[in-house]
């Protein structure tokens, strides 16, 4: 049922902190200005991000922009990223930096955001989409980008065909977590990632979900 035995780990902060965090990235013209996710074409070109109130430890943050207009990504420790690079040779780093200029150098030393091609990025899919038991089955379609807005709620898991062949590291469709091959993950030494945690993901020969989203082979 799995792929290759193998599982993938989404990793995600425990820290608490870093719910205070305020972030945002630009320009906004790389994201959908409805659903916040990356717009495909805005690749290979980096993205920037903008950190306020640091606090505590975290090593993996998530960035979001303002109520108007959002922007969805990774906002990585270089020390993480250190690991995780030689595994995603396509990735475009692009900076991180405070509004105070004073610390802008620092800043730049310590962080990267690292953006991944659309076909690196992979949606996690579930036993059923989010919502009331009597919602639609179809999850809901951006009105300006046309993608499906899918959120994995019950039984997270990928899926065997939409995963690119002997690709250890990827990121999720929103490019809200890093996905890592349980192989490469047991590799790593995590005790030095003490505010890091996981979610094991199995692979699965088809989705849960019972649905054919776009991209799908036929499951028959």
């Amino acid at each position: 049922m799995t792929h290759d035995g193998e599982y993938f780990w989404e990793i995600f902060s425990s820290d608490d902190s870093y719910h205070s965090m305020q972030a945002w990235m630009r320009p906004r013209k790389a994201f959908c200005r409805r659903c916040g996710v990356q717009h495909p074409d805005w690749y290979p070109r980096a993205v920037e991000g903008c950190l306020e109130g640091i606090r505590s430890r975290p090593m993996y943050i998530l960035a979001t922009g303002d109520r108007k207009h959002s922007g969805y990504g990774i906002i990585c420790s270089v020390r993480l990223w250190r690991h995780l690079a030689p595994h995603v040779p396509e990735a475009i780093v692009g900076r991180v930096f405070d509004r105070d200029k004073s610390r802008a150098e620092t800043l730049n030393e310590a962080w990267v955001i690292p953006w991944f091609p659309e076909w690196l990025r992979v949606l996690v899919r579930a036993s059923r989409p989010p919502g009331p038991p009597r919602a639609p089955t179809m999850p809901e379609v951006c009105t300006e980008c046309g993608r499906p807005r899918y959120t994995a709620a019950w039984d997270p898991h990928l899926v065997r065909a939409r995963l690119p062949p002997g690709r250890p590291v990827l990121a999720s469709h929103s490019q809200l977590n890093f996905l890592i091959a349980e192989s490469l993950a047991k590799t790593l030494d995590w005790s030095e990632f003490p505010d890091l945690t996981y979610e094991r993901l199995p692979v699965l020969d088809r989705p849960l979900d019972g649905l054919r989203l776009e991209g799908d082979p036929p499951w028959d």
